[in-house]
């Protein structure tokens, strides 16, 4: 029997995301982009999908990614196609969030339990 809880994937969500001084808001759009995030910690997803996977309006979720971004935590690059605006490039920058000065690659091994060298991080 299939475990429901599994079938559609989950997100690992670190403590230090979760403990944070970071607002409710300011969480879930970095949640929301970690979920979509590749091995270099970059996505794409659209300003309706945030929104949307936040659940609130688009202006709160523009609001918390700009908010992010002045925080260094993530990176916006505006980026425009053929036929106008696309969706933005957002690269997340952990270790900003970290009291400790940890590297993005260590960050990267506590987000999907990957090991570095010997000792898991």
């Amino acid at each position: 029997m299939t475990n429901h809880i599994y079938k559609n994937g989950f997100a690992r969500i670190p403590n230090f995301i979760v403990d944070s001084d970071l607002s409710i808001f300011q969480k879930q759009a970095l949640i929301v982009l970690l979920r979509f995030a590749d091995s270099n910690m970059t996505c794409y997803p659209s300003i309706a999908m945030i929104a949307k996977r936040m659940g609130v309006a688009e202006p709160t979720a523009r609001k918390a990614l700009k908010e992010l971004s002045q925080m260094t935590i993530i990176t916006i690059q505006h980026r425009s196609g053929e036929q106008g605006n696309t969706s933005n490039l957002y690269t997340i920058h952990l270790h900003n969030l970290m009291p400790n000065g940890v590297s993005d690659s260590e960050v990267e091994s506590i987000v999907t339990g990957k090991q570095i060298g010997r000792a898991h991080v």
